[in-house]
């Protein structure tokens, strides 16, 4: 496995992109014991320059794994991904061509590539991941509207991330009968 050296931080090489931000220090407390979070591991595919499973810092970004990846080929849509978004242990980040998201249409690329479930270019059947998903991607789902979609989202900003779906169980609104109706649609990646 290859990965960056903790707190490297690599741009994107797409077309307009702004170089990364330096990194800043806060004041340190003596006293207190921090535990570094354990790395995780990504599997980045797509149109990157070295595709492959890296090893990066807990707190990486997906521009942080495209950069691990050796940046984007000339064929990359970096306008598909969400490059700021925080990346998790075991997922898959797919990064697509202009090719691919023009043949396929922005949102079904956006859905399948930057949520960590299945490739919309391997037509494999895509969950959608309550860890990541956007409104309109939980409000897609059958019996879930614009009301249920925002208590989902309240719910993953107050208590976290989900471990397993049967934490929607916790979502007012959301019973045994709706979740069975959505478990096989959904993931915790």
């Amino acid at each position: 496995m290859r990965g960056l050296a903790p707190g490297a931080r690599l741009a994107w090489e797409g077309e307009g992109a702004a170089p990364a931000p330096a990194a800043t220090t806060e004041p340190v407390d003596a006293g207190a014991t921090e535990i570094p979070a354990a790395p995780i591991a990504v599997h980045v595919a797509g149109a990157v320059m070295r595709p492959g499973v890296y090893v990066l810092p807990a707190e990486s970004r997906v521009i942080d794994a495209v950069g691990a990846a050796g940046g984007s080929t000339p064929a990359a849509d970096p306008n598909s991904v969400n490059l700021a978004r925080r990346l998790t242990d075991g997922e898959r980040l797919y990064i697509p061509t202009r090719a691919e998201v023009a043949k396929l249409g922005q949102s079904a690329a956006a859905a399948g590539w930057d949520g960590g479930g299945a490739s919309a270019v391997g037509g494999g059947s895509r969950r959608v991941n309550l860890n990541t998903a956007t409104l309109e991607e939980l409000d897609g789902l059958p019996g879930i509207g614009p009301t249920l979609a925002t208590r989902i989202v309240q719910y993953r900003a107050q208590n976290g991330p989900f471990n397993a779906p049967e934490e929607l169980l916790n979502v007012s609104g959301i019973g045994e009968k709706k979740l069975a109706d959505l478990k096989d649609l959904v993931t915790v990646r």
